[in-house]
């Protein structure tokens, strides 16, 4: 069970979307251009929905204890990525990106509440 720090929270995930990024992840194509050092083993998924479990502490964490939140997955840094992805049962989120879900947004809504509408703007703007 990953264990949360200051500033972070563990999430239940209860939905993940799977979007290209995903895919890429998968076929090792952030890896292969140099984007990420993935250090496997490691779990795909950018975001997804689910309850706080737990908090690392903080006001941030404090304020989400308990919730229904759409979430992004904790990268450790630019360089490197960490092991826990929203495919997981249980994931590390930092408690900044979590996001409160109203109770009429259902966890497969919420959980494409990061990605899905970025690539959306994306394509707007390319056309």
């Amino acid at each position: 069970m990953p264990v949360p720090a200051a500033g972070e929270v563990l999430v239940k995930c209860m939905a993940a979307p799977i979007n290209p990024s995903d895919t890429g992840f998968m076929k090792g194509f952030y890896s292969e251009h140099g984007l990420f050092d993935i250090k496997y083993p490691s779990a795909p998924g950018w975001e997804g929905a689910g309850v706080v479990v737990k908090s690392g502490g903080g006001l941030l964490g404090w304020r989400v204890m308990g919730q229904r939140v759409a979430f992004t997955r904790r990268v450790h840094n630019d360089t490197e990525m960490i092991a826990g992805g929203c495919y997981q049962q249980y994931v590390l989120a930092e408690a900044m990106n979590c996001i409160p879900l109203p109770d009429n947004i259902s966890f497969d809504n919420g959980s494409m509440f990061f990605v899905n509408p970025i690539t959306a703007i994306g394509l707007v703007e390319q056309i």
